[in-house]
């Protein structure tokens, strides 16, 4: 399925919820609120916890999503030192984490469903080496010994490769939520070391059992060429019309795309983003489109005296309706710095027509 949008800004801010014991609460907030003063200068985050009186569990963070990451993961591990179970700190160096996690976190579930224990594994953008685990002393101990083999194992098998791919196609090899990153650890049982996204580093790093180094390279390329972005040049005032109707005409254009296009219009650009084959093919219609748009159409801006406006508009607007529809153009009448400003868009003809009736 293909898209289009008109902005070039993503949001950046996100928010989400972590459910703590109401009792626990108080540790996060700290004396007189200091403790979570300082959690949210460090992550860059606003964080809501409720109301003594609001029975609610629900802790909400809002800001950056790596400050996101990184508060969810304080405010996990201080509920854990709190909990009357079994907690421990192990550490582990953090490139090896994603083979503790495994892909899609299938190890931390499978020992939280087993043995009734909850490991919190730093995210990416948290800079520690630091993993906790409460719950069953048992099933505490067998996570450790677990992390501690994995490490083990690790420290004499692992190797590496260090490759540079342009920062631009980063976004491709991690994948939505950092879905193809997983997707590769499961199929090779390679970890693919990406640099920040605040970083100007483009380079990447390969680790785990040499065998199968190159089979994740090949993915790794394979998934950072998978989409390519192209850009057409075309004045901003002629997007709506290759739009069309509700989006019409574009739909027209990438419907029969086999893969997703994604269509962007931005200023006096026209970016699309997709697989090559089908990126092209959009390309070559849309500057077809564009060109022909360019050449059919026009518009002017002209001052028209106060004296002739009623003439222009008419009764509740008949007369400018009336032009509207027979010259298939454009008018939207505007004040800017105190002038009356009419611009009209459409066809070379009926743009001349109107004008001649403003100039009259």
């Amino acid at each position: 399925m293909s898209s289009f949008c008109f902005l070039s800004n993503f949001q950046t801010q996100a928010s989400k919820t972590i459910s703590i014991p109401k009792e626990h609460h108080k540790n996060i907030l700290g004396k007189a609120g200091t403790r979570l003063q300082e959690l949210q200068k460090l992550t860059s985050t606003k964080i809501s916890i409720p109301n003594i009186n609001d029975q609610s569990e629900e802790i909400s963070i809002t800001g950056p999503r790596e400050g996101i990451e990184k508060a969810m993961h304080e405010i996990q591990m201080i509920s854990d030192e709190q909990s009357k179970k079994a907690f421990e700190k192990i550490s582990i160096p953090k490139k090896y984490h994603p083979f503790i996690c495994g892909a899609h976190n299938c190890n931390i579930v499978d020992f939280q469903t087993k043995y009734n224990v909850r490991i919190n594994v730093p995210p990416p953008s948290v800079d520690s080496d630091v993993i906790t685990i409460s719950g069953e002393k048992e099933g505490v101990q067998k996570s450790i010994e677990f992390a501690k083999k994995v490490n083990e194992d690790m420290e004499a098998n692992a190797k590496t490769v260090s490759i540079e791919v342009s920062k631009s196609q980063h976004k491709y090899i991690i994948g939505q939520k950092g879905n193809t990153l997983a997707e590769i650890l499961a199929t090779t049982g390679i970890s693919v070391e990406m640099p920040s996204t605040e970083s100007d580093s483009e380079t990447i790093v390969l680790r785990g059992p040499q065998a199968n180094l190159g089979s994740a390279l090949t993915m790794v390329y394979t998934k950072a060429n998978s989409v390519v972005t192209a850009t057409i040049k075309a004045p901003a005032w002629i997007h709506k019309y290759i739009i069309g109707r509700k989006g019409a005409e574009i739909r027209q254009i990438t419907q029969d795309m086999e893969k997703s296009v994604h269509v962007e219009f931005v200023d006096d650009t026209i970016k699309i983003e997709g697989p090559k084959e089908e990126v092209e093919k959009v390309k070559k219609s849309l500057e077809v489109k564009a060109k022909d748009l360019t050449n059919k159409l026009r518009f002017i801006e002209m001052q028209v005296d106060p004296k002739h406006y009623k003439h222009i508009i008419g009764k509740n607007g008949a007369n400018v309706n009336k032009l509207k529809n027979e010259t298939e153009t454009v008018i939207n009448i505007t004040e800017v710095e105190g002038k009356n400003i009419i611009r009209i868009e459409g066809n070379q003809q009926g743009v001349k027509q109107v004008e001649e009736v403003g100039s009259t």
